[in-house]
């Protein structure tokens, strides 16, 4: 039995979990964001990093609307990318923690979110073995909280009857 109306494709890498805004602001993270390591790989390659930030000064460096840049951040959190460890304080940023690309894929695959779904430039993460509303998070929960209506049910509003047969 499908469990989802749209093809599933195998994360074979974390960016393969990332849209294109999402991956433009971890590199923003990773590469351009003023930070420290605070950990590395057995190779000495950094697994995590500290990174204090504003939503203006991510906006700059990622090269968008902070308002974006701030939509994109939150995505990030929710796939396992990034975590958030401090709020900010006065005139200071927000501190997160970044996750390299390894790290990455592994936090995910322990919840098991191994696959994913492409839709006109999104992506949602999901995992293979549960059902499509268990495992897809929603970005706006109190739109997913609500009882789903069929369109052609709801009655017309004052007067405005549609004559189009659909």
């Amino acid at each position: 039995m499908e469990l989802y109306d749209q093809k599933l494709h195998k994360a074979h890498l974390a960016q393969d979990g990332h849209s294109l805004g999402e991956e433009a602001v971890y590199y923003a993270f990773w590469n351009r964001g003023r930070g420290r390591v605070e950990s590395a790989d057995a190779k000495g390659a950094p697994s995590t990093k500290i990174v204090t930030i504003g939503w203006d000064k991510l906006a700059t460096i990622s090269r968008m609307d902070w308002s974006n840049a701030k939509k994109n951040c939150l995505a990030l959190i929710k796939k396992l990318s990034i975590e958030k460890v401090a709020d900010h304080k006065k005139r200071i940023g927000t501190t997160y923690r970044i996750y390299s690309y390894g790290l990455i894929l592994s936090r995910r695959k322990k919840v098991g979110l191994t696959h994913f779904i492409r839709n006109r430039g999104k992506i949602t993460l999901v995992n293979p073995s549960v059902k499509v509303k268990e495992s897809i998070v929603c970005d706006q929960s109190r739109v997913c909280n609500l009882p789903t209506v069929t369109v052609c049910n709801l009655p017309p509003i004052n007067g405005m009857q549609s004559t189009h047969p659909f």
